[in-house]
């Protein structure tokens, strides 16, 4: 016989007294129960636009930028009254029986009719995110599966749509049943006519059941049901189920954007549910509110545990414990059962009875589907305000992500050929813009002159020159100069033995050879007319100038003369003179050219990737920058033969009709004579120095030069330094000349025919009148064109979201 104490609450009517004190302010006895019937819609239409909005982002799958959004998740073990408060909440019914519990989750959004309409209806969709690989391991990965990789796409398959909800049991058991057999057509499953021996290809699913409900007073939310947690599975073979199914639970708990209502039945202790431990394990205390099920079950030893538990002394969830009522199986199962507000008066009338009106009064607002429900939707309402401001962040952020990506893909044109021709002619623009000079800053202009500016430097740093030392003179040992004579270190020189046409060497082509160097004062040198700025930044090749020594001159002059009269100079050793200066010329015209060519490649491919780098992907880019290179390399090319043979002509034969010729050789030939007399003095005094005479102090020497030559007589040598001041002032000449020439020659033939035939080049080599062929030439790459249309994708997707974000009503939550 049972003892009072023992038997369910259910059955005990008014007659109950409990036997502890309950804590709680008394409102009335029963009528904290009562419930308006719009009590689902208290918080007006604010909630509903922000639950909507969250809903329409849930369905643009926008999982990379929003990877979790607000919601509810619902745990329990099985057999603990889940599905029946779902049903109470949304009003449907879930499928039930052997072998139809939830085994994979259910995604529920429940919206309002609009005023005046009492249609009800429901979409169902699959949302497949994982396929199903029997010997995939998902290792430490603890958001993916075994068995079950994620895809890189949300796969949504659109299953069915139904106004009748005496049909949802029937397809939501097929819906599961598409999902429980990834290898199988879903479409099977929406027609089969015997679903009650189908087999399961597998036992549990991360995949989800998605259903979208729309009726009369029915509330605005959004959550998930996921399968009852186990900890034990009765077939030995299908044990790998307990811990993946812990794992899905886990995942979801994990999810700070998930609200967690647990489902416990109130006749059994919550320390033994295997959901409130998971709850724990993942720290999702904070986010759960509790719901005690099947109250009718519970037995008077019971009374304190429950006191402790609603009171928060026991089990304590940061959003407290509710207490429902549901329809019992049984009830489900007669022939009379009761419909949705027929259970809804039912659990009223159960809570407004003895000991809930009575014992527990205080607790009013913790019974009932309807108080549930509104804390429910009063949660989420907050929840989701609390989490807007980061997800309208990420939304922003990744657009303006996708619009910098998108940036690097030009606009699809309407015309091929126009688009081309478009190109062609920016393209165009802007490189003739440098060969101009166009603009303040033009850096090609800048690169361009400097590089003429250092040959003019390199003309003028191997200027030849003339060792004025009496040759055979050797220094006396002791040094008489004086400390304020300044040495200048001489610039690298090779010595040059003089050849006379008919006795030039072979294998030497007439160029100078390797030999020592001699003391500063000893070099004379006639520089270029005007100082070659410092910054002037060409590569020198090795070359080094040619250095003529007195003897030298002379054996040249004296073996080449054929006139009987001594003194005398022949002009063709002169020549030949002039053209042993002139060797190394071809060598910097040479050089010259390739950095012409290699500042003009910079050039180029700077224009190209400015005009068309976001085409860079396409065969207009690498077609432009053929033709481009292709020509310009021609006409270098072209233009380098035409400089080489402008040296050419200015090496051949010694012409210059300047009339001031001989005005600046007569200056050239006082210097040298000037500056060998200077040597010559300090040869004579540092002899007489050498043998203890006094010697007048170095500044002093040249201070009377007349008397100086008369002491020091005839100069055996003023042949030949005479006869060096042409070939020193024609270097000079003709230095400038050709490199005046040779700007003259590039400016027009190379950087003025780019400019002028540039554009037609480009039109004619890309047929810009031919509109298949210019489409072919705008096509990306297969890839880049798949990622130009998942960012297109992506970007409506993200404006839609934003959209709906910032059209949400701001209106206070009062």
């Amino acid at each position: 016989m049972t003892a009072v104490n023992d038997m369910p609450l259910g059955s005990l009517g008014d007659t109950i007294v409990p036997d502890v004190e309950m804590d709680g302010t008394a409102n009335g006895s029963g009528n904290s129960l009562v419930v308006p019937e719009d009590a689902i819609h208290t918080l007006g239409s604010r909630s509903r636009d922000l639950i909507k909005v969250i809903q329409k982002l849930e369905g643009l799958c926008i999982d990379a930028t929003l990877p979790s959004l607000p919601k509810f998740v619902v745990v329990g073990d099985q057999s603990q009254g889940k599905s029946s408060i779902i049903e109470a909440i949304c009003d449907i019914k879930l499928p039930r029986g052997p072998g139809t519990c939830t085994r994979c989750p259910y995604q529920i959004t429940t919206s309002a009719s609009k005023s005046g309409n009492t249609t009800w209806s429901c979409k169902v969709s699959l949302h497949r995110k994982h396929s199903y690989n029997p010997t995939y391991n998902a290792g430490r990965d603890l958001s993916n599966y075994d068995r079950w990789p994620q895809e890189d796409a949300l796969n949504s398959v659109h299953f069915a749509t139904i106004s009748d909800r005496e049909l949802l049991e029937d397809v939501l058991k097929r819906a599961q049943l598409a999902i429980l057999n990834p290898a199988q057509d879903p479409a099977f499953f929406v027609t089969a006519q015997l679903l009650t021996d189908a087999k399961m290809q597998v036992g549990f699913s991360p995949n989800v059941v998605c259903l979208e409900i729309e009726g009369p007073d029915l509330p605005d939310l959004s959550f998930f049901d996921l399968p009852g947690a186990i900890s034990y599975h009765s077939d030995d073979n299908q044990q790998h189920l307990v811990p993946f199914v812990s794992k899905l639970l886990k995942n979801y708990l994990r999810d700070d954007k998930a609200l967690v209502l647990l489902a416990c039945s109130a006749d059994q202790d919550v320390e033994n549910s295997t959901a409130f431990g998971l709850i724990g394990k993942c720290g999702a205390q904070a986010r759960c509110m509790g719901v005690l099920t099947k109250p009718d079950l519970l037995v008077r030893s019971k009374f304190p545990y429950l006191h402790r538990i609603l009171n928060g002394e026991q089990f304590r969830l940061a959003n407290g414990w509710f207490v429902t009522r549901q329809v019992s199986q049984e009830e489900l199962d007669s022939e009379q059962s009761p419909t949705h507000a027929e259970a809804g008066r039912r659990e009223q009338a159960f809570f407004g009875e003895a000991p809930w009106s009575t014992t527990w009064q205080g607790f009013g607002n913790q019974f009932g589907i309807r108080n549930l429900q509104d804390s429910i939707s009063k949660r989420l309402t907050f929840h989701i305000l609390e989490a807007l401001p980061e997800i309208l962040g990420r939304v922003e952020s990744r657009l303006h992500d996708i619009e910098a990506q998108l940036a690097q893909f030009p606009e699809k044109p309407h015309s091929a050929s126009h688009a081309v021709i478009d190109e062609v002619q920016r393209v165009a623009d802007v490189i003739i813009g440098h060969i101009r000079g166009d603009g303040l800053d033009n850096q090609f202009r800048t690169d361009y002159k400097q590089l003429l500016r250092a040959l003019r430097k390199q003309f003028s740093d191997l200027c030849p020159m003339v060792v004025l030392d009496t040759p055979g003179y050797v220094k006396p040992s002791i040094d008489l100069l004086s400390d304020d004579e300044v040495d200048a270190t001489p610039t690298p020189a090779r010595q040059t033995p003089l050849q006379t046409p008919s006795k030039r060497s072979k294998g030497n082509n007439g160029r100078p050879i390797p030999g020592s160097a001699h003391s500063a004062r000893a070099l004379t040198e006639t520089r270029a007319l005007t100082e070659t700025p410092r910054r002037a930044k060409l590569e020198q090749d090795d070359h080094t100038k040619t250095v003529f020594t007195l003897d030298q001159i002379k054996s040249a002059l004296d073996r080449s003369s054929s006139s009987g009269l001594p003194g005398q100079v022949d002009p063709k050793v002169i020549n030949h003179i002039i053209k042993q200066c002139l060797t190394s010329w071809h060598d910097l015209a040479r050089g010259l050219m390739a950095g012409v060519q290699q500042l003009v490649s910079h050039m180029l491919g700077a224009c190209i990737d400015t005009t068309l780098g976001t085409r860079r992907q396409t065969q207009l880019y690498a077609k432009t920058r053929k033709v481009i290179d292709e020509f310009v390399t021609q006409l270098l090319h072209q233009q380098a033969d035409a400089v080489v043979g402008l040296v050419d002509d200015e090496t051949y034969k010694p012409i210059t009709y300047n009339s001031n010729l001989g005005e600046l050789t007569e200056l050239a030939r006082s210097k040298l004579k000037k500056d060998r007399l200077c040597v010559r003095a300090n040869e004579h005094y540092d002899t007489l120095e050498a043998k203890g005479v006094k010697v007048p102090k170095v500044q002093d020497r040249l201070s009377r030069p007349e008397e100086l030559e008369s002491k020091l007589g005839v100069d055996k040598y003023s042949r030949e330094v005479a006869a060096m001041a042409t070939p020193l002032m024609f270097y000079d000449l003709a230095s400038t000349r050709l490199l005046d020439n040779i700007a003259t020659h590039l400016e027009r033939r190379f950087l003025g025919a780019a400019e002028d035939n540039l554009r037609d080049i480009l039109r004619v080599s890309l047929r810009v009148t031919d509109e298949d062929y210019c489409v072919q030439l705008l096509a990306e790459d297969p890839e880049r064109e798949a990622l130009r249309a998942r960012l297109l994708a992506e970007r409506e997707k993200l404006s839609t979201a934003l959209e709906e974000l910032k059209g949400l009503p701001q209106r206070s939550m009062a």
